[in-house]
């Protein structure tokens, strides 16, 4: 039933979205510049974030996906 899909799909979109905004409170880089290991992860995670975000935008903005690069 495509109506029980749906409710489905916006129920994890909405799981997703409070994921994210958690996600990016968690984000502190703090001001140490010594350990390159953990700065190098915290780039990672950054970047993992913001390709998570780019896709949700582009799904709620065009109804797809769009390379915007």
């Amino acid at each position: 039933d495509l109506k029980k899909i749906e409710e489905e799909l916006l129920s994890e979109k909405v799981g997703i979205e409070k994921d994210l905004e958690k996600m990016k409170e968690g984000l502190d880089f703090g001001s140490d510049v010594d350990n390159f290991d953990e700065e190098s992860d915290e780039a990672e995670e950054m970047g993992n974030y913001l390709g998570v975000k780019k896709t949700q935008d582009a799904i709620r903005n065009h109804g797809g996906f769009e390379d915007t690069d």
